[in-house]
């Protein structure tokens, strides 16, 4: 009998979390594209839409200036600091998300959404660490402005290039706070089956992924 109930409350805590990670995707990415986009709609940006996992505008000109360095010819699109602003905004918005599904956990209870939603939502870091280690260790890397021209696009990066904070900073801060709150959200696994609850919430982010970025992102927000 007591096998049973055992057998019957793993699947339980199974089934909860890989709920919980079903969530992942849309609240983990579009308060993200969210914080990038009220900037920019501050801003009066033209062209600005708001899409599924990005933000889009007529922004070709401004960096083809930044790109040659005619920053006056740039500012003249839109104000420098603002984009730089939009930019950061997107990991500033995540870093909130993260703190709020923390504070959630502490404060209410320990649902698998909230501690799902504040992983997934920090994935995002993994291009750009690493870019940031190749930029530490390998002194022939093109300049930002050049890589950026030949395709890396992060916002770190964005951020860098117009402000002048060098990429490893801003990710290295990424980093560290992944590894705290990472680190304090592991204590509401629930014991014994931690295993079981990581497994199935990182399977429930997976499906969250592929349905919101092939289906449902697509419908909603093209």
């Amino acid at each position: 009998m007591s096998e049973v109930a055992a057998a019957d409350s793993t699947g339980r805590t199974a089934l909860r979390w890989f709920a919980g990670g079903l969530v992942a995707a849309p609240l983990g990415i579009l308060p993200h594209e969210i914080g990038h986009f009220l900037v920019l709609l501050a801003l009066g940006v033209p062209d600005l839409t708001l899409h599924f996992v990005g933000v889009t505008w007529d922004l070709e000109e401004f960096w083809l200036a930044v790109w040659r360095e005619d920053y006056a010819t740039a500012a003249t699109i839109a104000p420098l600091w603002g984009v730089a602003l939009s930019d950061a905004a997107g990991p500033l918005a995540t870093y909130v998300l993260v703190l709020a599904c923390c504070y959630g956990c502490a404060t209410w209870r320990p649902h698998p959404a909230l501690v799902a939603v504040a992983y997934f939502a920090q994935a995002r870091i993994n291009v750009a660490t690493q870019y940031a280690w190749r930029r530490l260790f390998n002194s022939e890397l093109p300049s930002d402005l050049e890589a950026m021209a030949a395709g890396a696009n992060f916002d770190e990066l964005r951020v860098a290039i117009l402000t002048g904070v060098p990429v490893p900073l801003l990710v290295g801060f990424a980093l560290v706070f992944l590894a705290a709150t990472g680190a304090w959200l592991l204590r509401y696994l629930p014991r014994g089956r931690r295993i079981v609850a990581a497994v199935s919430m990182v399977v429930g982010m997976i499906v969250s992924l592929v349905a919101y970025a092939g289906y449902v992102g697509p419908w909603l927000l093209p």
